[in-house]
C-alpha cells in the first residue's frame, strides 16, 4: 500500500509542519504503510499533486489541512476511484466534522487506516468542485475577509471576529433561483448549496443534508437585522436552524443562481470571487472517502 500525504504548512491550527511530517510518517510506518509526504508551496498545488498520485498508481491521497486544502485534493480525485483521507488541521474543519472524522491527528490517521471507504456525491459550481457546502452572500464575504488575514492568527476566535465584521459590512441584494421547475426571487443574507450538514466550527446550516442521496439541500436565510441575527445565531450550533422563520430549504440535484449585481461566492468555505450567474450540478458517487468504521482491524482495510 502506498499513499501520498499533502500537508498545508500554514493551516489554521498553528502547528509546526515539520513536526506534523515526522509524526505522520511514524504513524503510517507503524502500520507498514509506505507514505510520501509533500508540503504545499502554492495555491492549487494540492490538485496537481492529487492528479499525479492517481496517474502514478497511489492507493490513497491524504489531505492535511483545512477545508480549502481538502477541496483542492478533492478536485484532483473526482471520479478517479482513489480514496481521500482527511487529517483535519484547519480553523473550522467543517468537512472533517461532517464525516465524523476525529480532529486529533493520531485518531484521524487511525480512521484512514482502520475505517471504511464511503462513496459520496460531489457538487460543481460553474467550474469548481465542492464536497461540503458552496454558496453566495454573507458567508462568502466572511471567507473573503478571513482569507485576507493571511500571515496573521487564523484560529476559530479570529474566524468569529471576522464573521462579526462581515455582518456589519454585508449588503443583501435580490437574487433569482431556478430549482428545477421552481423559480424564486429572494433578498438573502446567504444561499447555501449543501451536500453535507455544516460549515466549519460546528455551524449546522442543513440539518437533513446527506452526501450520498443524490440531492443538494439548498438553504436560504433571508436578510436579517443585527438583533435578529444575534437572537438566532445559537441555532446554528444547536442544529436547530430549522426553527428559524427566515430559513428555508429546497432539495434538488441542480440549480441556477443569478443576480443583476455581483455577489461574493465560496466553495467549501474558500472565497472564489464574485459572479452574477452560477450553475450548480451534482455528480453522484463521484468520490471515495475514508470515514470511521467498525472494522477494529490492526491492518489497513480499503474496501
Amino acid at each position: 500500500m502506498k499513499i501520498r500525504i499533502v500537508v498545508n504548512p500554514i493551516s489554521g491550527q498553528g502547528r509546526r509542519p515539520q513536526d506534523d511530517i515526522v509524526e505522520l510518517e511514524r504513524i503510517f510506518a507503524d502500520y507498514g504503510i509506505k507514505s510520501q509526504v509533500i508540503c504545499l508551496q502554492m495555491r492549487r498545488q494540492a490538485t496537481l499533486l492529487a492528479r499525479e498520485a492517481v496517474a502514478e498508481g497511489f492507493d490513497m491521497v491524504v489531505a492535511v489541512g483545512g477545508d480549502g486544502t481538502i477541496n483542492e485534493v478533492v478536485c484532483g480525485l473526482v471520479n478517479s476511484g482513489v480514496p481521500l483521507g482527511i487529517v483535519p488541521a484547519g480553523s473550522g474543519n467543517g468537512l472533517a466534522r461532517a464525516f465524523g472524522i476525529p480532529l486529533k491527528m493520531r485518531q484521524a490517521c487511525r480512521t484512514i487506516i482502520q475505517g471504511r471507504t464511503r462513496e459520496v456525491d460531489v457538487g460543481k459550481m460553474n467550474d469548481r468542485f465542492f464536497l461540503g457546502v458552496a454558496g453566495i452572500g454573507y458567508d462568502a464575504l466572511v471567507s473573503k475577509l478571513f482569507e485576507n488575514r493571511w500571515g496573521r492568527r487564523r484560529g476559530l476566535l479570529a474566524y468569529f471576529h471576522t464573521a462579526f465584521r462581515a455582518f456589519l459590512q454585508y449588503k443583501a441584494i435580490p437574487v433569482r433561483l431556478q430549482l428545477g421547475d421552481r423559480n424564486l426571487e429572494v433578498v438573502p443574507l446567504l444561499v447555501t448549496v449543501a451536500n453535507t450538514v455544516q460549515f466549519g466550527g460546528g455551524a449546522v446550516i442543513a440539518p437533513q443534508a446527506k452526501p450520498d442521496d443524490g440531492l443538494f439541500d439548498v438553504c436560504i436565510i433571508r436578510d436579517l437585522s443585527f438583533l435578529q441575527a444575534l437572537f438566532h445565531w445559537p441555532k446554528l450550533f444547536t442544529g436547530r436552524i430549522d426553527l428559524m422563520s427566515q430559513w428555508s430549504v429546497y432539495q434538488t440535484d441542480s440549480l441556477e443562481i443569478s443576480s443583476d449585481l455581483t455577489v461574493p461566492v465560496h466553495v467549501d468555505g474558500e472565497y472564489v470571487g464574485e459572479s452574477t450567474h452560477l450553475r450548480v450540478t451534482l455528480l453522484p458517487s463521484a468520490l471515495r472517502i475514508r470515514v470511521p468504521g467498525d472494522t477494529g482491524a490492526s491492518k489497513p482495510e480499503l474496501s
